[in-house]
């Protein structure tokens, strides 16, 4: 660096001095001023050299003392390779540089510098760099400022673009001047409207006005603008295309520097779809008040403290009170106290948003009475809205109802124990009658002795019918006339219906003869009990009323898909006939188409009734068709399902042929068998031996349950018939000690049969039950008594030994 020689001061240089000190004095204050100092580098000695105000500028103290190492710190890392750059490329090229930097002074201050540099030659090199270092922060953040703001301004610009763009899609905008003429519209401002932008710009505002609104609407409107403020409501304005156009429009008016307004902008929204709506709902929600208001059901709301908010008129009918005093009331302080934690569970039920039906409590009445109130309520906004129905009227009926029903089912089974009563007491005597009867019949005598017992016969087998007729429709009235679904052969069950009134008719000289379809044989699963008794009742009525020529039962079964057949059975007879009239109300209970006083023909006109019944249990049908004087024809249809079908059956016709009585002699090896009978009648007993003797039975006899026990341990039996009702035990209880007797000893199963008066289906079950192997109902005739035993011998071990000789 060059030396500076000492001035010279002399007189004549002494005001050069004086300027240069003034000059220099002045660079300092400017260099404060603008924040700028000087600063050399020789490259010679490497001595750094700053200006006081450098200093100042990195916060240094005033005798720091500068290197290169020591000034490259103040610089961000960053940068540390550009200036040491540009301090080389200066050395060797003497070209300088202008750079604005960050820096960071010795307090840790960041402030943002501009530093300049040159390279200063000495005998054509570069002896030094000097420069300038200038504190620009203020300018820099004034800057950057700046750049923020114009970049917030130009964001603001593009937003209000957006805006426009948005508002332009969705909302109908115009600009409109004071004078209220349209001075622009948006697009959809005219499509909405169904205008041409022509036709709107330059109009006044008016033009859009309509007569829905008064006068004062629009002069209110217009005021409000003109004293600067901004004015909204739904207004209805007239369309080209439309007919009447609802918007929502606020309009704003544009101050002027005065503060005054010089145009307004008006903003509005199609809302003429929600108005539509509004008018619907409206009319709704007319129509629902008008319900509420005229409802038979009491209808309330209340709210989440439990308090009515309003009620209709059929509620304050309900219990009394006026809305005024209901509303506000607290609706728990009306339920009866045993009913207030079964309502607080609705309630919970209810604050969870969850609905309540048939909630049936206590309200008081005003006038002090409980009332049966019941509920259905639905939770919504925080409110519960319910309807109510008063059914203490029909509860108290339903209380009557069900003592009435008990009463009812109480007088039925007084009724029903009435007829096993009487069916025992009437079948116990008739069994001597029949049996007796019957046993006569077999002996040799005299024709008017034969013709006696015949009607002694014939006048208990009446009987027995008109009993069965009796309980069957006391059963079917009960609803307890029920079906006994099994697999049966169709044939034989005709063959057994038809059978007895085969011998009726032979009797009577009336033809009697049965024909079967082609597909008319076959097993089918169906009740085959009631099936003969269908076929023997509608056949008894026709050979009942045919005096002459013959009664013929056509068989005919239609197979359909899933083996479902259709089965008609029809009866048609030569007799008596009947008209119109009559057949009118022959299916009815007690009626018959000989219904005169002077009639002819027995009977309780309780047979077809039954029958009718019996085929609509099935599915089917009972009709029937006459001529007066030329017969009648009966046809019982329904619907079975074959099992099994007979091949190479051609159909054709059977004659039904009386079966003559066979006595039957039952023995083991030359031994007779022995029955034990059990039996407290002794009438009953002496027809019981009647019947058996003859086929060489040995009849072993006790009159009640504790005899019978006691020849069972003393003797043994091949066979046990036993009676139900005995004194001092009954047959069932019987049946059970003596199969406890044959479980504990180990001893074969003696087979046993109830014989009993007791002949309803509940009897049937419980001997069954108790452990009898069938039951033989009283009246019993010598075919059945024979039949039963012969079944009930099949079941014992002696059923090898069993010989049987006809008589």
């Amino acid at each position: 660096m060059t030396a500076f020689s000492s001035p010279d001061l002399t007189p004549s240089s002494t005001h050069s001095v004086k300027s240069i000190l003034a000059d220099t004095i002045a660079l300092q204050e400017v260099a404060k001023l603008s924040k700028v100092g000087a600063w050399t580098y020789d490259f010679s000695s490497e001595e750094l050299f700053w200006s006081q105000e450098i200093k100042s500028i990195i916060e240094v103290a005033p005798d720091f003392v500068p290197s290169y190492a020591a000034t490259i710190v103040f610089y961000p890392p960053d940068t540390h390779e550009t200036i040491l750059t540009l301090s080389e490329h200066a050395q060797s090229t003497g070209e300088g540089w202008d750079l604005e930097l960050p820096m960071l002074t010795a307090k840790g201050r960041t402030i943002w510098v501009r530093t300049t540099g040159h390279a200063v030659y000495e005998d054509e090199r570069v002896a030094y760099l000097a420069g300038a270092l200038q504190d620009i922060t203020s300018d820099v953040e004034r800057r950057i400022e700046l750049q923020e703001m114009a970049s917030q301004a130009h964001q603001a610009l593009a937003d209000l673009s957006t805006y426009q763009a948005v508002l332009d899609q969705h909302a109908l905008v115009g600009t409109i001047s004071l004078d209220g003429k349209f001075t622009h519209v948006n697009d959809l401002f005219c499509s909405v409207g169904g205008y041409q932008r022509e036709e709107l710009i330059g109009q006044y505002q008016s033009m859009l006005e309509t007569d829905y609104h008064p006068k004062s609407f629009f002069t209110n409107m217009r005021r409000t603008l003109m004293r600067g403020k901004p004015w909204q409501s739904e207004v209805c304005h007239g369309a080209k295309n439309r007919g009447l156009l609802w918007v929502d429009m606020t309009i704003m008016p544009v101050m002027d520097t005065y503060g005054r307004p010089e145009r307004y902008v008006s903003v509005s929204y199609d809302i003429t779809e929600r108005k539509r709506t509004e008018a619907e709902l409206s009319e709704a929600t007319d129509r629902v008040i008008g319900f509420f208001e005229v409802a038979h059901d009491g209808m309330c709301v209340s709210d989440a403290t439990g308090k009515f908010v309003t009620v209709n008129p059929a509620f304050e009918r309900m219990l009394g009170y006026n809305a005024a005093a209901l509303e506000g009331m607290v609706f728990m302080d009306l339920i009866h106290p045993d009913d207030i934690d079964l309502t607080m569970q609705a309630m919970t039920k209810i604050a969870v948003g969850e609905p309540v039906n048939e909630l049936i409590n206590r309200y008081k009445h005003k006038n002090g009475d409980w009332r049966w109130v019941e509920w259905r309520c639905t939770p919504r906004d925080q409110l519960a809205y319910a309807s109510a129905r008063d059914i203490t009227d029909r509860l108290t009926y339903e209380r009557h109802l069900l003592a009435a029903h008990q009463q009812a089912e109480q007088a039925t089974i007084a009724k029903s124990q009435f007829l096993a009563n009487i069916s025992h007491e009437i079948r116990t005597p008739l069994n001597g009658v029949i049996g007796i009867a019957s046993a006569l019949a077999r002996l040799d005598m005299p024709d008017r002795q034969r013709d006696m017992v015949n009607l002694i016969k014939i006048s208990g087998e009446t009987l027995e019918r008109l009993l069965n007729d009796i309980l069957d429709l006391s059963k079917i009235e009960a609803g307890k006339f029920d079906l006994l679904i099994e697999d049966f052969d169709l044939v034989r069950e005709v063959e057994a219906g038809s059978h007895l009134i085969a011998v009726r008719a032979d009797e009577k000289g009336v033809g009697f003869k049965v024909q079967y379809g082609e597909t008319a044989r076959g097993q089918f699963k169906g009740d085959a009990v009631r099936i003969r008794q269908i076929i023997s009742n509608l056949a008894s009525n026709a050979v009942k009323f045919t005096q002459e020529g013959h009664v013929v039962i056509s068989i005919d079964v239609t197979d359909g898909d899933d083996l479902a057949s259709h089965v008609v059975i029809a009866v048609q007879d030569t007799g008596i006939g009947f008209d119109h009239e009559a057949g009118q109300r022959l299916f009815g209970r007690f009626e018959q188409a000989d219904g005169s006083i002077t009639r002819s023909y027995g009977g309780t006109g309780l047979g077809l009734s039954i029958c009718r019944a019996i085929s609509e249990m099935m599915g089917g049908t009972v009709k029937a068709s006459s001529i007066p004087g030329k017969g009648s024809c009966f046809t019982a249809s329904f619907p079975l399902l074959r099992t099994m079908t007979l091949a190479n059956f051609d159909g054709g016709e059977s004659k039904v042929t009386d079966i003559s009585y066979n006595e039957t002699h039952y023995v083991a090896g030359n031994e007779p068998i022995r029955v034990l009978v059990a039996e407290d009648h002794p009438i009953n007993q002496r027809v019981v031996a009647m019947m058996l003797e003859p086929h060489g039975v040995d009849i072993t006899f006790a009159n009640n349950g504790v005899e019978a026990l006691e020849h069972f341990d003393t003797a043994c039996f091949d066979a046990i018939l036993m009676d139900m009702q005995m004194p001092l035990m009954d047959g069932l209880t019987a049946i059970r000690a003596i199969r406890e007797r044959e479980l504990r000893r180990g001893i074969a199963r003696t087979p046993i049969a109830v014989l009993s008066a007791n002949a309803m289906p509940e009897h049937i079950v419980a001997s069954l039950e108790a452990g009898s192997d069938a039951h033989i109902a009283k009246p019993v005739t010598p075919q059945a008594l024979s039949a039963g035993l012969e079944k009930l011998l099949s079941l014992s071990d002696v059923t090898e030994l069993k010989n049987q000789v006809a008589a």
